[in-house]
């Protein structure tokens, strides 16, 4: 079954959180699977030391600094983390994206991205907008939950 596709307008936000870089999925050599979870527990880590524990959280995916790279930021928005030290900020412009619903336990998310990526994307008539591409995690994902939700998000020019 294909995940469920949709169309959505991400707000304006100022985010904080960690980055790195990484190979993305679909590359023999991809990385994501050691650096992603490195990078949201170091956010988590940073969090706890202040008892907070934000319901929104989001995975922001910029340009690395190869051609064969992404960086990677796990963020919350700032207004969620006030007081919590060593976080870098991302201003996100929002707009239109269009994003698909990953439905399952994180191990599978790889074979949804590539779904997302490289089947439903090329053949949707979208056309990639330059902006930050997003994995968005709202009150619906929960680790370890087979129902758990996360949203993967690419940015589109309306």
């Amino acid at each position: 079954m294909e995940p469920v596709t949709l169309k959505l307008q991400v707000p304006s936000e100022i985010l904080v959180g960690v980055s790195g870089e990484f190979v993305p999925v679909g590359r023999p050599d991809s990385t994501g699977g050691e650096i992603i979870p490195q990078l949201w527990g170091e956010l988590y880590e940073r969090l706890e030391t202040q008892h907070l524990h934000p319901r929104w959280t989001a995975g922001v995916m910029t340009p690395g600094s190869t051609p064969d790279t992404l960086t990677y930021t796990a963020c919350v928005r700032r207004t969620d983390a006030p007081g919590v030290e060593g976080l870098s900020e991302l201003v996100l412009s929002g707009g239109p994206y269009v994003g698909c619903e990953h439905v399952g336990l994180l191990d599978t998310f790889p074979q949804t991205a590539l779904w997302f990526y490289h089947e439903y994307l090329p053949r949707s008539g979208y056309v990639l907008a330059d902006q930050p591409h997003l994995e968005i995690y709202d009150e619906r994902f929960h680790p370890g939950d087979p129902a758990s939700v996360v949203i993967l998000c690419a940015p589109v020019v309306e």
